[in-house]
């Protein structure tokens, strides 16, 4: 059986982040927090700014691991 994940590609750019028994998911381009747990405030913000100092980045391994 074939699978087709090329829709992935057409998705909302998007990291996942974890660490011990935290998880978050946010949007690389808006920057917005789809869904976290376990991670306070600081450490969400922290991440925000990892993030924005890195979009372009992010960005193009995104494209890279997702290329046809």
């Amino acid at each position: 059986m074939d699978l087709d994940f090329s829709f992935l590609a057409m998705s909302i750019y998007h990291i996942h982040i974890e660490k011990g028994d935290g998880y978050a998911r946010i949007e690389i381009e808006s920057l917005k927090i789809t869904n976290s747990y376990n991670f306070n405030k600081k450490e969400l913000g922290k991440l925000i700014k990892i993030i924005k100092s890195n979009q372009r980045e992010f960005k193009g391994v995104w494209n890279e691991y997702f290329k046809e």
